[in-house]
């Protein structure tokens, strides 16, 4: 069948094709942009552990405000446990083989006194560019930063002790990502647990690792009976999410790439905190018994230090992307807010 392009039968049966096929274009581009973005929603959540509201609601529950747990003493038997499994690895510039490990006996325990608490102001960025090519120059056995940023809080202060982990196993904060951009993302603190002993823990940290897959920190751990272990000056990057990223309330994605050949992390303006886990929790199963009143007691107390919301607290668990992290396994959002209002 040939078509006569000059009869006016054929001239409308192709424009009615044309104007078919046009309208069918933007029907199916309204169906499925909808259905696209919800799944991008889907993928996209919040981070966020708290909001402001966990409070409010936990006064109109009624209950009294609790006081904190008093502290008790610190650990002095050590476990000679195998290294904590499980710890986000992954540093985000090459190591440097000439940095002094802390000295040995550099670990102590203190019952009072001012401990190197969180603030806003310690996370501040303290290195101008990330320079990924070349090693950081040899730095020295930090100091606890004395000053906390809310001195108005609450409570007792837990024991603490102090055992710095090897310079190797943290870095600078900086200003600028690897592409010389600046970066001025406010703090988050970032929950995680040890799957191992407190006192392995330790150990790794304080080892030299020269290989960046070997690389880890936190900047605080808190053992079973609620003493604090600060391991990384607030100051400082700890290595504690390699590949990561935060997701604001508002869905706004915060990460910063520090090095070319590593994804971006929410280090840079993380602070990390871990709880040692259970001895039933030193595996890879899905739950475990939970952790101790104490140490609830004792992270609520750290935050309270703080002027970070708690919007921008979250877990290991929210941020990650390597889609290997699951901890803090077990933790009880509401217990950490009951012992909150104890501070906030």
């Amino acid at each position: 069948m040939r078509l006569d392009f000059k009869s006016p039968k054929t001239y409308i049966v192709l424009t009615s094709c044309f104007f078919l096929g046009f309208f069918s274009f933007f029907v199916v581009r309204a169906i499925s942009l909808p259905m696209a973005h919800g799944r991008e929603s889907e993928s996209i959540k919040p981070s966020s552990l708290l909001k402001e509201t966990d409070l409010a609601a936990a006064e109109r529950r009624g209950a009294d405000k609790p006081q904190a747990a008093a502290a008790a003493p610190a650990q002095t038997q050590p476990n000679p446990g195998a290294v904590a499994q499980g710890q986000e690895v992954g540093n985000s510039e090459p190591p440097n083989a000439t940095v002094p490990a802390p000295q040995a006996g550099s670990a102590e325990t203190q019952d009072a006194g001012q401990p190197p608490a969180i603030a806003p102001a310690d996370l501040t960025q303290t290195d101008p560019v990330p320079s990924p090519a070349a090693p950081s120059p040899a730095a020295p056995i930090p100091q606890p930063i004395p000053v906390p940023s809310n001195p108005n809080a609450g409570g007792l202060q837990p024991s603490y002790e102090i055992a710095w982990a090897n310079p190797s196993n943290y870095g600078d904060r900086f200003t600028q990502d690897v592409n010389r951009k600046p970066v001025s993302n406010r703090p988050i603190i970032v929950l995680h647990e040890t799957v191992g002993s407190a006192d392995s823990t330790i150990e790794y940290f304080k080892n030299f690792h020269a290989e960046d897959s070997d690389q880890a920190s936190y900047h605080t751990m808190i053992r079973r009976n609620g003493t604090l272990v600060y391991l990384v000056p607030p100051d400082k990057r700890a290595f504690g999410a390699g590949n990561s990223v935060f997701v604001d309330e508002d869905g706004q994605v915060e990460a910063v790439k520090t090095h070319k050949e590593f994804p971006p992390s929410v280090n840079n303006f993380a602070y990390h905190i871990s709880l040692e886990s259970p001895p039933d929790g030193y595996g890879e199963e899905e739950i475990h018994s939970g952790y101790t009143q104490a140490q609830y007691d004792g992270l609520a107390w750290l935050i309270g230090q703080s002027t970070v919301p708690l919007d921008r607290i979250t877990t290991h668990r929210a941020v990650d992307r390597s889609a290997s992290r699951v901890d803090p396994r077990s933790f009880e959002v509401d217990r950490l807010v009951m012992a909150l209002r104890a501070y906030r």
